[in-house]
């Protein structure tokens, strides 16, 4: 590849570079894995071709994120998203700072991930995306919980149940997935009443389309007022025991 940029063939150098990504962590020599990088980012910038520098970041940033390299993955993650930006790429925009989001989460750094996730609902609600917003919504609620700030998430739960309820396209699945988070948002915020109404709308939803998913329900509704919730064993992942599947 470096021959290749060397010697004016620019786009054979990105041809490789996009070619062998898929296999490069498997190298253990970081230090090699970083000139890889460099070469391939240099090869596109020559070419002036912005589409194959975000995409040859991307699989940069992925492999480090595999290799355990948070920060270097954090850099070429925010690299493609600067670039995105400037190219007016809002399905790349969205996809990187959802990406960013479960980034900063899976790191233990909450507040980034916050700040990442309430950006890609302003992003969302610029280009009137609303079915983004949503998942957005419960992507940033799910970050809020984790990090005890029920209080928080409820906002964002309400809004999301309120896109579900109005759109045909969402699955009913998905809405009462969402009333489930926010009873339990509710919850956690001492309002016991506004929780259990929450759960009884999830459980009217479910009734007829998942007997175990309304079981779960149930169990919800029949805890004490100020009891601990049950959690069901699928949802016991990370700090906060949810799912962030999309719609």
């Amino acid at each position: 590849m470096r021959w290749e940029l060397e010697h004016g063939m620019a786009a054979d150098a990105v041809k490789l570079a996009r070619a062998w990504w898929p296999v490069a962590g498997w190298v253990a020599d970081p230090a090699w894995t970083k000139e890889f990088a460099d070469v391939g980012e240099r090869a596109a910038i020559e070419l002036r071709d912005p589409a194959a520098l975000i995409e040859l970041l991307t699989m940069a940033a992925e492999c480090a994120d595999l290799a355990g390299d948070w920060l270097a993955a954090e850099a070429r993650w925010v690299r493609v998203l600067s670039l995105a930006r400037a190219q007016k790429k809002h399905d790349v925009v969205c996809a990187t700072l959802s990406t960013l989001g479960n980034f900063y989460r899976r790191w233990g750094r909450l507040h980034r991930a916050m700040d990442v996730l309430s950006d890609l609902v302003a992003t969302c609600d610029r280009v009137a995306d609303t079915r983004g917003a949503l998942v957005a919504q419960r992507d940033l609620a799910v970050v809020l919980l984790d990090a005890d700030r029920a209080a928080a998430a409820v906002p964002h739960l309400v809004r999301a149940v309120g896109v579900a309820a109005e759109d045909d396209t969402v699955e009913e699945s998905t809405h009462a997935e969402l009333l489930i988070m926010l009873g339990h948002a509710y919850w956690r915020s001492d309002k016991i009443r506004a929780g259990r109404e929450a759960f009884s709308g999830a459980l009217a939803l479910l009734v007829d389309i998942d007997a175990d998913g309304a079981d779960y329900v149930r169990s919800l509704l029949a805890t004490p007022d100020g009891g601990s919730l049950p959690v069901r064993a699928s949802d016991a992942l990370e700090q906060g025991g949810w799912r962030t599947r999309p719609p």
